[in-house]
């Protein structure tokens, strides 16, 4: 059998239009919680709340005084209301079609519960989607359970304000052993009968709405993939967008890059806090991407100017340029901007951008020309963007702006993808061939990401086994991902453009207000600015897209890191930044003046003369593996070392600003012959780093 044989005709190179997917099947909706307490830092569930029905309400609760007694009921017990929790719903409602019961982070909590309870139980009866430790939907008989997070994403307290002006709830998270649940009991039980109370009306609310956009919500797993279904429905042009196959993807993926986010002045006093109005949006709505076919070109030199696709290259940029032009990926999570010599893959019209504020193509390896640009999104931005101006409900304006902020991530989904499957132990062997193993759950089930390398080295490599059965197995596994591959709907160079785009909005942006407008940017992060000034008014508007609208008017601010910063508004507010941990965490423990602490002695913590500033929080670590939750106290530590930059002190080691880091020539410097030797792996082109060195 020849892998690489199938028919292409059977699948679409092209995006293709879809037809309205409301459906009237009688599903009956059930919103549910779970609230857990905290034996020997392992959590346990302790109470079930449901609502079904038009706020029929049910709820389950371990014997209380039983635990207390022994501890060591606390596992049955909670084992115990799990399965009355399955078999009320599996009693109550076995004549209808189907269930779909909701969980607000069943991803990152609730469904580890589930699945920890019906691996033991009922293995061979689930289904289960999990993508980078997130569970997306679990099935078991006729339910099917999903994480409403995804579609409404944000917390029931934000929502629960939007919908019902309900004021800040009962904090629960200290009731977490058997004594405090025992005297606190009516309380937490009335918080979780509000929980599921809210989240009901919430997702009723949210299917009703849908539907008038002829969407069955209980259908997609999350407000991306509702845009994109809309999308495709509505406002798609048939063969105008080419989908990514897996043998243009990692090039194409190259070029995907994040926002840009520096800190250039760690000290302000009386500045201005800007955000870009709906940015990605608005770059959508008024920009030309990458549409049609499209070549692969190993040129020596490109017509840049009449050139439009992408281009893999080495860039030098000077270091005295005021605000580097491009992003340099140096790895998984670590993007910089920098100066020096670049080596990477860049959409053209960022370049362009490059080169027009000084930057130099030194040499191209390897481009993707496209034969046509097209704006494809005005017509869906507009659409959205009207009803969310024409709007005077805010639920209404909630979900406008979701669909539009939510789009075009989803067409930048990775290519590479994870399956729950039960395997023999006679045929993990070829598991792992053709798999990485991500987790073992339970009895014989595997948590196993499909990775394109894998799959292109096993296609060209399975011929050679000499094992025929072993052989006929590895083909059929191949062959199932190839069609997996073959259909997906991933078109990364949509992404990657709309992303360059935003960018380089920002990058304008501040070369005009340093420029001509003889401001200075402190901090920048993806669409927001902080500045010394007042923006001209044309630069201001609170409606039209593209415009910046003022967040916040700053007394001091201190910006400590990358996503780790804090201010004092006008009116005395404290605004605290810190990447990683959620609201209460850095209510309970931080301030402006512990940020304001960290910057005055940032010489002395650089140079080791001074402990790192670390903070103890109580964090809930998750393992797949066994699928339980613990309660852990963790040290966080501010990311002062980002290498994202290098610290300039005064002469009284105070931080006063920050300098990009240059990269010297890649053949020179073993640091970046090191991290262009690990994107050549990605790339599978490591001969071509192989020459380099010869040479």
């Amino acid at each position: 059998m020849n892998i690489y044989s199938n028919n292409m005709r059977n699948y679409s190179i092209f995006l293709t239009k879809i037809k309205w997917s409301k459906k009237n099947d009688n599903k009956i909706i059930i919103c549910s919680d779970f609230e857990t307490l905290v034996i020997n830092n392992k959590l346990y569930v302790h109470s079930i709340g449901l609502i079904y029905d038009k706020n029929r309400y049910h709820s389950f609760t371990i014997d209380l005084h039983k635990c207390k007694e022994n501890t060591d009921n606390i596992l049955l017990e909670s084992k115990r209301i799990l399965k009355n929790f399955l078999s009320f719903l599996e009693n109550k409602f076995n004549d209808r079609n189907k269930i779909v019961i909701y969980f607000h982070n069943l991803g990152l909590f609730d469904g580890y519960f589930l699945i920890e309870y019906l691996m033991e139980f009922h293995q061979d009866e689930i289904k289960c989607l999990i993508n980078n430790n997130k569970i997306y939907n679990i099935v078991y008989k006729n339910m099917k359970f999903l994480d409403s997070y995804n579609i409404i994403p944000y917390s029931i307290d934000t929502i629960g304000k939007i919908y019902f002006n309900r004021g800040k709830k009962l904090d629960i998270t200290m009731f977490i052993d058997i004594d405090s649940i025992i005297e606190n009991y009516i309380n937490i039980q009335k918080y979780l009968y509000e929980d599921v109370y809210v989240l009901y009306k919430v997702v009723i609310d949210f299917k009703k709405r849908f539907e008038i956009e002829d969407i069955d919500i209980t259908e997609k797993y999350t407000i991306s993939s509702i845009a994109f279904q809309i999308f495709r429905m509505k406002f798609l042009n048939e063969k105008e967008i080419r989908t990514t196959r897996f043998n243009n993807y990692i090039f194409l993926k190259n070029a995907y890059l994040g926002g840009l986010n520096h800190v250039r002045i760690p000290h302000i006093k009386n500045g201005y806090y800007y955000d870009v109005n709906s940015l990605y949006p608005y770059i959508m709505k008024t920009c030309y991407m990458p549409v049609g076919n499209f070549e692969i070109l190993f040129p020596t030199t490109v017509d840049i100017d009449n050139f439009f696709g992408f281009i893999k290259c080495t860039v030098f940029i000077d270091k005295n340029i005021n605000i580097p032009p491009l992003l340099f990926k140096t790895g998984k999570r670590n993007n910089i901007q920098a100066t020096g010599f670049l080596e990477g893959t860049w959409f053209s019209e960022e370049l362009k951008f490059a080169i027009s504020v000084g930057a130099k193509i030194l040499k191209i390896y390897k481009v993707y020309s496209y034969e046509k640009k097209a704006i494809i999104f005005d017509k869906y931005v507009d659409y959205f963007y009207e009803k969310k101006l024409n709007s005077d409900n805010e639920i209404d304006k909630l979900i406008y702006k979701l669909l539009l902020n939510s789009l075009y991530g989803k067409f930048g989904s990775n290519l590479h993808y994870c399956n729950l499957l039960k395997v023999d132990d006679k045929d993990l062997s070829l598991y792992e061939l053709t798999h990485v193993v991500l987790n073992k759950l339970g009895h014989s089930w595997y948590n196993l990401k499909v990775d394109y390398n894998i799959y292109d080295n096993m296609c060209k490599n399975v011929n050679k086994m000499n094992d025929v059965d072993k052989k006929e197995k590895i083909e059929k596994i191949l062959s199932a991902q190839r069609m997996k591959f073959m259909n997906s709907n991933v078109c990364v160079h949509i992404s990657a453009a709309i992303s360059s785009y935003s960018r380089i909005k920002l990058m304008k942006d501040m070369y005009t207000l340093i420029n001509e407008y003889k401001h200075t940017i402190y901090y920048y992060d993806t669409d927001s600015i902080i500045t010394d000034k007042k923006l001209p008014d044309f630069f201001v508007s609170d409606k039209e897209l593209g415009k910046y609208k003022l967040v916040d008017e700053l007394k001091e601010g201190f910006f400590i890191a990358c996503k780790v910063y804090a201010y004092i508004t006008l009116d005395g507010t404290e605004v605290i930044k810190f990447k990683g941990l959620n609201k209460i965490q850095k209510e309970n423990n931080l301030k402006v003046q512990t940020y304001a602490d960290i910057y005055y002695s940032m010489k002395d913590i650089e140079d080791k003369k001074k402990n790192i500033v670390s903070y103890t929080f109580n964090t809930l670590l998750k393992n797949l593996s066994d699928l339980s939750i613990y309660s852990k106290n963790t040290s966080f530590k501010p990311l002062f070392d980002t290498k994202k930059y290098i610290n300039v002190y005064d002469e009284n080691n105070v931080w006063i600003k920050t300098e990009y880091i240059y990269l010297e020539n890649p053949i020179y410097s073993f640091i970046n012959m090191f991290l262009l030797f690990r994107y050549y792996l990605n790339e599978l082109e490591y001969y071509r780093f192989i020459k380099k060195l010869i040479k």
